[in-house]
């Protein structure tokens, strides 16, 4: 069977070989690259989900899918921010490919790829309430 039949299928059997194939550090890399900041143990468990990871990572991560592969880092509190976010990411040895500014909306964000060539965007939308940890709040 091929693997994107079993992984549709939700053979888990399938998803532990792989993951003990890869190795469960490597599979934790790529977690990490595609924007879940939790900390993953790498164990061959993490492939049936027993690492805690919030609902906003979980969505982070699979934004890269839907958005031609530009994954979208949680939306920040400020232009400060975004600028501060930017400027980490290029000491880091990541790529500006958009410097922040102003966009069409009222928002404010810019592009980097990082030394992986993983292309981020780093955001500031006014429109979106966060809570205290950054998250933005949901409605009621």
């Amino acid at each position: 069977m091929p693997l994107s039949k079993a992984l549709a299928l939700s053979l888990n059997t399938v998803s532990v070989r792989l993951t003990l194939e890869v190795g469960p550090k490597a599979v934790v890399r790529v977690a990490h690259r595609m924007g879940i900041a939790s900390k993953l143990e790498p164990n061959a468990s993490i492939a049936l989900g027993t690492s805690e990871v919030s609902v906003m990572e979980l969505v982070s991560a699979y934004v890269p899918f839907a958005n031609g592969g530009i994954a979208v880092a949680q939306n920040l509190t400020s232009e400060a921010e975004v600028d501060a976010m930017m400027a980490r990411a290029e000491a880091a040895g990541a790529r500006i490919l958009k410097p922040a500014a102003k966009t069409f909306w009222g928002g404010y964000d810019g592009y980097f790829a990082d030394p992986d060539g993983h292309v981020w965007e780093v955001a500031f939308n006014p429109f979106w309430e966060l809570d205290e940890d950054g998250r933005v709040r949901l409605p009621e």
